[in-house]
This record gives C-alpha cells, sequence and structure tokens, in this order.
C-alpha cells in the first residue's frame, strides 16, 4: 500500500541528508518540538509523541502542524514555513510533505485532519492534475487504515524509531516497576489491578518519565485487560514492555521481538 512508498521516499530523504556534506547540515529547526530522552528521528509516528493534554485539548492541531513542519525541515535540509501559500513551497519540500502526510495517516487517522497544513495539501492536490488523483486515494487509504487499526481488524504499525524508543521504554520502566515491588513487598499482599494502575499511575507521575508519561493511560489500560500478565513481569521490564506493546499492536510478542530487531 502507499504507506510503505511513502515511507521509502522518506527512507531516501534520509539517506540523502546523511549523505550530505557537513557545511549543507540541515538548520536549527524553529518549531517547537515534545522534549524527548533520545535524539528525534523525522520517520518517527506523530501520533507516538502527543501529550495526553494536547490530545483531548484545542491545540492539536497546531500541535501536528509543527511536527510536519519539522520533519520537512529535518528531511529537506532547509527552512520550512508551513503557512507559506502552496505555490510558495518549493517542489521538493511540498514533495517530501505529502510523502510524510500520508505516511503519518495512517496511524494519526482523521486527528491529522486538524492540521491546517494537511488540509491545505489536500486543498491542493485538487489542481495539481498529475498526481492529485493519486496522492487523494492513497490518503484515503490511509485513513482506512487508521480505522481498521483502532478497531484491531489489522495489527498497529511499528514505529521506525521503536528499537531506540524501547531501550528508553525499559530503562524508565524498571525504575517504575521496582517502586512497585517494593511497595507489594511492604504491604506483604498481592496487590489487586486497580491498585497496581495506583501505583503506576503515582510512580509516573511523579517522575519525569517521558515515555511512559505520554503513555500512561495505555499502560492503565493494558493493566485493566491484562492484570496477570503484568503482574508476573514486575521485574521483567522488557518482558513487560514486549507484552504492552504486543497488546496494543494486536501483534505476536515473538513476532514482535523480531520486528523491532530489525529495525
Amino acid at each position: 500500500m502507499f504507506s510503505s512508498v511513502a515511507l521509502i521516499a522518506l527512507e531516501k530523504a534520509l539517506s540523502k541528508k546523511k549523505a550530505a556534506p557537513a557545511k549543507a547540515a540541515t538548520p536549527k529547526s524553529k518549531h517547537s518540538q515534545p522534549a524527548g530522552t533520545t535524539e528525534r528521528n523525522p520517520a518517527s509516528f506523530i501520533m507516538s509523541v502527543i501529550p495526553r493534554e494536547v490530545l483531548d485539548g484545542d491545540d492539536l492541531g497546531t500541535f501536528i502542524d509543527k511536527e510536519l513542519a519539522w520533519r520537512v525541515e529535518m528531511l529537506s535540509g532547509s527552512a520550512f514555513d508551513p503557512w507559506l501559500n502552496p505555490t510558495q513551497v518549493s517542489p521538493e519540500q511540498a514533495e517530501i510533505l505529502d510523502n510524510v502526510i500520508i505516511f503519518q495517516a495512517e496511524t494519526l487517522g482523521s486527528l491529522a485532519l486538524a492540521s491546517s497544513i494537511v488540509r491545505g495539501r489536500v486543498h491542493a492536490w485538487r489542481e495539481d492534475y498529475q498526481a492529485g488523483v493519486e496522492k487523494t486515494e492513497c490518503l484515503m487509504k490511509a485513513l482506512v487504515t487508521a480505522v481498521r487499526i483502532h478497531q484491531r481488524l489489522d495489527p498497529a504499525p511499528i514505529d521506525p524509531t521503536m528499537k531506540e524508543k524501547k531501550r528508553v521504554f525499559v530503562e524508565e520502566l524498571e525504575v517504575v516497576l521496582r517502586r512497585i515491588r517494593q511497595t507489594e513487598k511492604a504491604s506483604r499482599v498481592s496487590l489487586s489491578h486497580t491498585e497496581l494502575q495506583r501505583l503506576l499511575e503515582e510512580a509516573i507521575s511523579n517522575a519525569e518519565r517521558s515515555y511512559l508519561k505520554r503513555n500512561l493511560e495505555s499502560w492503565k489500560e493494558y493493566i485493566a485487560a491484562r492484570p496477570r500478565d503484568f503482574h508476573a513481569n514486575l521485574d521483567k521490564p522488557a518482558m513487560m514492555f514486549d507484552e504492552w506493546l504486543a497488546f496494543w499492536t494486536g501483534r505476536r510478542v515473538e513476532a514482535l521481538r523480531q520486528k523491532i530487531s530489525k529495525l
């Protein structure tokens, strides 16, 4: 499907960027980025970095705009103003932007339409008599895929940067799980999934755990659905992460591990 074509286009742009001489290095982006413990990657899913307060608030469109603009700047190696008239965007940046939009739509789904950049490009495709129809069809296919993933009819795609994210996730999780084990040991009784949820939320809220904080609700839902698995892996943060990700992507744990190892 086209998301694969879009990803290939992004990988080519990344390879081109890496091969560029030092003097042509990408300029520092003026667009704000959410704090993270690892270097940002233009191929990462925007959906995975949207803070809960943004997802539930009125600034979602602006957040996605900035994330898209940052990716175009990183991939093209030149500054990009997302609020330029479509006719003022360079052909190279326009093509990169279109690939990024279609690729991200597979995980953002209808949330992508909150972005003024996305709406502007869809409008511009109406006047693109060479590729406008194809790009619109590809975006629609990506939106259908997002709905199928949401309804658990298809497995979710794996973030191209998941190998590095897993390392940071496991490090954060190890600290949180140690605290939960200590609390359970002091109580001398097995904790219910409701108590585990509360302890997890407290441990994450009281520390700077960027990835865990961003995914707190999904962890709470995982515990509610799989309390025995969560309890059995309290001393195995890597296994815990694999089980959680498998639960949310609809994939088998072993297949998931193999896919991540190949990233």
